[in-house]
């Protein structure tokens, strides 16, 4: 079989698949953005601690380094990482799919549909920069293998003094006049919390009117107006966490 048959069959076998299963696989894609939308309320509210105070901050990140490791990673890889790549991957595949027509019809629903994907793009990329920023030192604090790991790519990373995830650390982070990037920083944060609160929150909508769980004209006005409210708490108090840790005072 030449090259470009077999390509052409390869091809062929994807589309079917996809279309055949394309149903199942838009639930399971937004039940996988459901389950790291629970992930982005509790990641916002247990950063807000912050509003409390750097020491209320450090209790609560204390509090959950409690938790017995193989907790932790379970938990990571079960609510976040794969719900995420998931989501990610099925949601490149549905923005090649996507009719955008909202220069033609420039209603609230057509405004939804584009703006989800946006924030999706750009979460892409914000949530990559955050991973960079702020969990990749976390990893490092304790993963033996992974000092290793990076050890064999950069000389003397085992003698390496990877911070503590400490609300000093956190705001050095991100505070304009101690990170490298400078004011971006903390413009990348608040767009990416809008972006974040956005797309979780229209998100639930669409897992609700998807599972069929808000069918009737009330029951899914109800359920916008609610998702509209989460979309609000969670961008509101996300900002506010950002602007302490990045003018706040705290280093």
């Amino acid at each position: 079989m030449e090259a470009g048959a077999l390509g052409a069959t390869r091809e062929g076998w994807w589309s079917r698949f996809v279309s055949q299963n394309f149903f199942l696989i838009r639930k399971l894609h937004s039940l996988a953005g459901l389950l790291f939308a629970f992930f982005l309320f509790f990641h916002i509210f247990q950063n807000s601690a912050i509003l409390a105070g750097a020491e209320s901050y450090d209790v609560s990140v204390a509090q959950l380094n409690s938790l017995p490791l193989p907790l932790i990673r379970t938990l990571e890889l079960l609510l976040i990482f794969g719900p995420l790549i998931f989501h990610a991957l099925v949601g490149i595949f549905i923005l090649g799919e996507a009719r955008y027509n909202l220069y033609r019809y420039r209603y609230a629903e057509n405004w939804q549909y584009t703006l989800q994907r946006l924030t999706g793009i750009f979460l892409l990329f914000g949530i990559g920069f955050h991973l960079v920023q702020m969990w990749w030192p976390k990893f490092l604090t304790t993963s033996t293998f992974t000092r290793q790991l990076v050890g064999l790519l950069w000389a003397g990373v085992e003698k390496y003094n990877v911070p503590e995830i400490t609300a000093q650390f956190v705001a050095t982070q991100m505070a304009p006049h101690t990170n490298s990037w400078g004011m971006a920083t903390p413009i990348i944060y608040i767009l990416l919390v809008m972006a974040a609160a956005f797309h979780a929150g229209n998100g639930i909508w669409e897992f609700f009117c998807r599972w069929g769980l808000a069918v009737s004209p009330p029951g899914q006005r109800l359920v916008k107006q609610i998702c509209w409210l989460i979309t609000l708490v969670l961008a509101v108090l996300g900002i506010w966490t950002v602007w302490v840790f990045s003018f706040g005072g705290i280093v």
